[in-house]
C-alpha cells in the first residue's frame, strides 16, 4: 500500500487552556472593536444624533452609506490582523504562515467590501436596518478571516474547520437576531448602542471558541481511528498515483522476472 509519511495528515490538536485564551483574546478584541467604531462613529459628525433625536426614518446623505462601509472595513481588518498577529505569537507552532494570513484577509475584506457596498446603499433609510447590516458584515467578516488562519495551516482539514467556524457564526448569528428581536423595545439610541457593541463581541468570542472545541472533539475522534474529514490535496492524489505505479511497475517486472526464471 502506498505510504503518506511524507504528507502531514495531523488535525490541529485543542487544549483546554488554548480553548480559554482565544475565547479570551476574541471577547477583549471584540470590546476594543466595538467601542472604537463608537468612537469613530460619533467623530465623524452629528448625523446619528440628529437622525434619533428626530425619527427612525432619516435620509442620509449619500456619501454616508460609503462613509459608514468604509469604517467597518477599516476596523474589522484592523482587528484581525492584531488577531492574526496575536494568534501567530502565541501559537507560533500552529500559525506559522502569518504573512500569507494577513495577505488573504485583506483580499477577502476588499471582495467583502465590495459586495456590501450596493447593500449599503440599498438599506440606507431606516436606522434599524443600517446599523443591522452593520452587525451583519463584522460577524462575517470576522467568520472568514478567524477561517482562513486555520485553513491556511491546516488545508488537509479544510471542511472541519469549516465546520468549526460555522458552529461560532451560526451561534453569533442567532444571538444577534435575538438581540435584535428584543431591540424592538428600545429606544433608536439603545438600538444604535446594541448594533455597534454585540455583534464584534459575539463574533469573536463564539467563533474561536467554537472552532478550538471542534478540534479539540476531531482530534479524539481521530486517536480513535476515525478521520473522515481528511480531504486529500491535488499532490497529495498525484503523489498516491504516482506510488500506486510504481508499485504497479514493480509487480510486472517481479511476475516478468519469474517467468523468465520459471
Amino acid at each position: 500500500m502506498p505510504s503518506f509519511s511524507s504528507i502531514d495528515t495531523t488535525p490541529i490538536q485543542s487544549s483546554g487552556q488554548e480553548i480559554i485564551s482565544k475565547t479570551a483574546i476574541g471577547l477583549v478584541m471584540g470590546w476594543l472593536l466595538a467601542a472604537l467604531m463608537f468612537i469613530i462613529l460619533t467623530l465623524i459628525g452629528d448625523t446619528i444624533t440628529r437622525a434619533v433625536d428626530s425619527s427612525t426614518l432619516f435620509v442620509w446623505n449619500p456619501l454616508f452609506p460609503l462613509l459608514l462601509l468604509m469604517v467597518v472595513f477599516v476596523i474589522v481588518f484592523v482587528g484581525n490582523t492584531i488577531i492574526a498577529l496575536l494568534f501567530s505569537t502565541l501559537y507560533h507552532k500552529q500559525y506559522s504562515s502569518m504573512g500569507k494570513w494577513i495577505r488573504g484577509i485583506f483580499i477577502t475584506n476588499v471582495i467583502l467590501f465590495l459586495i456590501m457596498s450596493p447593500i449599503y446603499i440599498m438599506f440606507n433609510d431606516n436606522l434599524d436596518t443600517i446599523f443591522f447590516v452593520v452587525g451583519l458584515h463584522v460577524i462575517f467578516a470576522a467568520y472568514i478571516s478567524l477561517l482562513q488562519g486555520d485553513i491556511i495551516i491546516n488545508p488537509h482539514y479544510s471542511l472541519s474547520h469549516i465546520i468549526g467556524a460555522s458552529l461560532g457564526v451560526g451561534l453569533s448569528f442567532l444571538l444577534f437576531a435575538i438581540i435584535f428581536k428584543v431591540s424592538g423595545l428600545a429606544t433608536a439610541t439603545d438600538k444604535i448602542y446594541m448594533f455597534l457593541l454585540f455583534p464584534p463581541i459575539l463574533a469573536y468570542t463564539c467563533i474561536p471558541f467554537a472552532s478550538c472545541v471542534r478540534q479539540m472533539i476531531y482530534y479524539k475522534m481521530y486517536e480513535g481511528g476515525s478521520d473522515m474529514l481528511y480531504t486529500p490535496s491535488p499532490s497529495d492524489l498525484l503523489q498516491l498515483h504516482e506510488e500506486w505505479s510504481n508499485e504497479s511497475d514493480q509487480n510486472d517486472e517481479e511476475v516478468i522476472i519469474d517467468e523468465i526464471i520459471q
